[in-house]
Formats: C-alpha cells, sequence, structure tokens
C-alpha cells in the first residue's frame, strides 16, 4: 500500500491514494475526516519551519521539525 500511495508502482494519476503510517486512537471522525485534519496539521508545520528557517534557522525547534 505504502508503494502505491508513494506512487513508486505505476497507477492511474486521477485516483488519490492516502497512506496513514500510524494507527489513530478510536473517534467518531470518518477516514476523510482523519485524513484531512492530518493534511491541516502538516501544512502548520511546514509553514512554522519555513518561517524558522528563514528567521532562527539554528533554533531547536526547526531541528525538530526537519526530523
Amino acid at each position: 500500500m505504502k508503494a502505491l500511495a508513494e506512487q513508486d508502482i505505476p497507477f492511474p494519476e486521477h485516483i488519490d491514494i492516502f497512506y496513514l503510517e500510524k494507527e489513530m486512537d478510536p473517534s467518531e471522525k470518518t477516514a476523510l475526516e482523519a485524513v484531512m485534519e492530518v493534511g491541516e496539521e502538516t501544512r502548520k508545520l511546514e509553514a512554522e519551519a519555513e518561517w524558522l528557517n528563514e528567521h532562527d534557522p539554528e533554533s531547536e525547534r526547526l531541528q525538530s521539525l526537519c526530523v
């Protein structure tokens, strides 16, 4: 599944596959809601890393985000 999600195996481009590496805690969320929530958090962390890279490239927080 991971190889498909990372498009290591040829797969039609018009189909999106999302691969979750970690199991989520039980909740009332749908699978799509869970994926969307992770995407939002990823965008926030990427924006924070970009800002830190421009303003404080030696920060420990930046190093922790880039691991």
